[in-house]
């Protein structure tokens, strides 16, 4: 099994040469939702990572090491191998990881790249609340930053030799093992005392959330810090021409607003803005030229700087820049040349931008450049859809939904863009985590809505329209998410989307307190052993959603054995209990004593409002009793939901009211005789007294008549 092989990936660390690496990250990826705190590795002693490595809490946080996502403390190696100096990273756990990429290199060392040396999920402090805790050797010396500051100078050769090349090596083998680092920069990279480089972690942060954005390609840049993804290897080597910009010159643009150093990038191109700020020629300037174009296709990556590196034969592509189109389009009164500079303005202008794209102005401006044909065929095929359909429950409208497809036409390698919202579909996950956990509910609601209308799955015919099927990559978890934020059942909803974008989330349930859950076999021995009320664990559905994720629970549950008792089909207890009860089959825990009682009893107080014949409620309840003491959850759901003394109950039950009918219309029917009989009683009485009456008036006129 994976999970295995992620074990021993973690707890031995084999050798490079015996792992192999085709694949590795994703195959490991892909089985994250199998992971559990055991295989992570679990230290029974506060403070203490892997029984080696004691945490310095009290020493307060290390700001320089710090990232969004995890705190970094000072530690030391008290097991006496060891005189190093090392910290460790205790990750937040409200915030996704890189989970993958730091088991991967934990086992699979990269030189001269600070790294994961021990992993393992440790009780912190005084209260003792368990985090993921990873250990890594601090860097010696000082960041390039702090040398060029202080006034260090380097020359072009030392550049290339001792800074190039090994950066060169570094970014080759991460990639090679499909990590992206996503973090280089002058501030992150280090000289020790024998001038040999070495590059911080790249494992404590997602992709880019630390990033300057000045090193960051023009898309990136315009990216909310949460947005970014994963990124494509290129990156990594624009990060370093941009580094190299800043060794040589001496300028980090710090004094320059981010917005500023952006619209002159895409206005200009990056190299040449660049050389406005200092010239670069020569081999460097060719070199910087590769490196930072901004069309990723034919940006230089390794090969094309070893060139350099070992012979200086080298040759620069005809073009680095995408042409500029022969005539511009203007909106707002400003010229635009190239799609990308005006996809951007588009979004930062939403209102201008939904009554400029109503005037066609944008095919016939491409309509002169015969390279735009794809594009013009996308934007006219994109008109006729608006026309025809639109998404009715959109909470967004339809124009809003028109433009943000428009945009993703003119620029689709680009990220998608909604108002000041940018971001890459691949980071969904991680921005809507960060929009939940920040407040920001217009944001929440963005991603929630888009996901319920199936905005992304636009994509698949973006790569149909320009012919490339790399801009449908990704769509497989967002079209999931999209159907399982369209339930309302347990296990569904917005909740569960947090989980399936997110597979290095632990729960985020209010039930776990104190601990961290990172897979379905952490709930299950948590809610074992601190026996929660059923009713708290179902006031709300965040930890059922984790458990739904992980499983991969596809539809929504019922009781179907239930059907007759419409009441409890949909009822949460039996529902949770069969989620439960799944992912116990799943993980193979053999007994939840505990929970298996809580669930008997809750069941048990259900079903006596419920089963009316008292002599099946208790066959039933003998049956769940007989078996609770097992362990197993399904054993209590089969239990309660027998066929057999359901039936008995419905028949029992349905023979009882026909009988109680039966017994009513006759009481209904004595009652009818009972009247009738009193009424003709009254009846007979009265007709007696006429009678009579005549009688004795018919008696007197006959005395009369015979008197006369």
């Amino acid at each position: 099994m994976m999970t295995l092989f992620i074990s021993k990936l973690i707890s031995e660390a084999p050798n490079i040469t015996e792992v192999s690496l085709n694949g590795i990250l994703g195959k490991i990826r892909s089985e994250l939702k199998d992971i559990n705190c055991e295989i992570i590795g679990i230290s029974e002693t506060v403070d203490l990572v892997a029984d080696k490595y004691l945490i310095d809490i009290n020493g307060g946080k290390i700001e320089s090491l710090s990232t969004p996502n995890a705190d970094a403390y000072s530690a030391k190696d008290v097991s006496g191998t060891s005189s190093q100096d090392y910290y460790c990273l205790v990750f937040k756990k409200n915030i996704p990881t890189r989970l993958a990429e730091i088991i991967v290199l934990k086992a699979v060392p990269i030189y001269n790249l600070i790294r994961p040396l021990e992993i393992g999920i440790t009780a912190i402090g005084e209260q003792g609340e368990r985090f993921l805790c990873v250990i890594c050797e601090k860097p010696n010396g000082k960041s390039l930053k702090e040398l060029i500051k202080e006034g260090r100078e380097f020359s072009h050769q030392f550049i290339l030799k001792k800074i190039v090349a090994p950066l060169n090596k570094i970014i080759k083998d991460l990639h090679g093992i499909e990590i992206v680092h996503g973090n280089i920069n002058p501030s992150t990279i280090f000289l020790d005392e024998n001038d040999e480089i070495i590059v911080s972690e790249c494992i404590s942060s997602l992709n880019g959330l630390c990033q300057e954005d000045t090193y960051e390609t023009i898309n990136r840049a315009q990216c909310h810090k949460w947005g970014k993804g994963e990124g494509d290897k290129s990156v990594d080597y624009y990060a370093l021409g941009m580094t190299i910009s800043s060794i040589i010159s001496k300028i980090f643009f710090e004094d320059i607003k981010h917005i500023n150093i952006l619209e002159s990038k895409l206005q200009n191109g990056t190299f040449s803005f660049l050389n406005q700020h200092f010239h670069f020629g020569g081999t460097i300037g060719d070199l910087l030229k590769g490196l930072v174009t901004d069309d990723k296709n034919i940006r230089w990556g390794f090969k094309d700087i070893e060139n350099i590196l070992m012979d200086g034969s080298y040759s620069l592509p005809a073009v680095l820049e995408k042409p500029a189109l022969p005539r511009p389009v203007i909106f707002k009164e400003k010229e635009y040349f190239h799609k990308a500079p005006l996809a951007y303005d588009l979004a930062l202008n939403w209102e201008d931008a939904k009554a400029f794209i109503k005037q066609s102005l944008l095919v016939k401006w491409l309509d002169i450049s015969a390279s735009e044909q794809l594009t013009i065929e996308a934007l006219e095929s994109l008109q006729e859809i608006a026309k025809k359909r639109f998404s009715s429950y959109s909470l967004f409208s339809k124009e809003d939904e028109h433009l943000i497809k428009v945009i993703i036409a003119l620029d689709p390698d680009g990220p998608v863009r909604y108002k000041n919202l940018t971001f890459y579909k691949e980071s969904l996950g991680a921005l809507l985590i960060y929009s939940i956990n920040n407040e920001e509910n217009e944001i929440t609601q963005f991603i929630a809505n888009s996901l319920f209308v199936d905005l992304f799955s636009y994509y698949e015919q973006i790569a149909i329209w320009f012919k490339n099927k790399d801009y449908a990559t990704g769509l497989k978890d967002l079209k999931q998410a999209t159907g399982n934020i369209r339930k309302a059942g347990f296990g569904f909803g917005i909740e569960r989307c947090c989980y399936d974008l997110n597979v290095s989330l632990p729960s985020q349930s209010h039930v776990i307190r104190g601990e961290i859950c990172y897979g379905i076999k952490d709930i299950l021995t948590y809610l074992d052993k601190q026996s929660i009320e059923i009713d708290e664990l179902l006031l709300k559905k965040n930890l059922l959603c984790f458990v739904a994720s992980r499983i991969g629970l596809a539809e929504e549950l019922r009781v179907t054995k239930l059907i007759s008792f419409y009441m409890l089909e949909k009822d949460k207890t039996f529902i949770s209990l069969m989620i439960l009860g799944m992912a116990q089959e799943k993980t193979g825990v053999k007994e939840l004593i505990n929970l298996s009682e809580l669930y008997a009893e809750k069941i048990k107080t259900i079903l006596d409002e419920v089963i009316k014949g008292e002599a099946i409620k208790k066959d039933i309840f003998a049956a769940i009793n007989k078996v609770k003491s097992q362990g197993n959850l399904n054993l209590i759901k089969q239990s309660a939901t027998d066929i057999y003394y359901l039936e008995q109950d419905i028949k029992g039950f349905t023979q009882a009211t026909a009988r109680v009918d039966f017994i009513n219309k006759e009481l209904e029917r004595l009652k009818d005789k009972y009247t009738i009989e009193r009424e003709a009683k009254e009846w007979g009485l009265k007709i007696a007294v006429k009678v009579s009456y005549i009688i004795v008036l018919f008696s007197i006129i006959l005395a009369i008549s015979g008197g006369l």
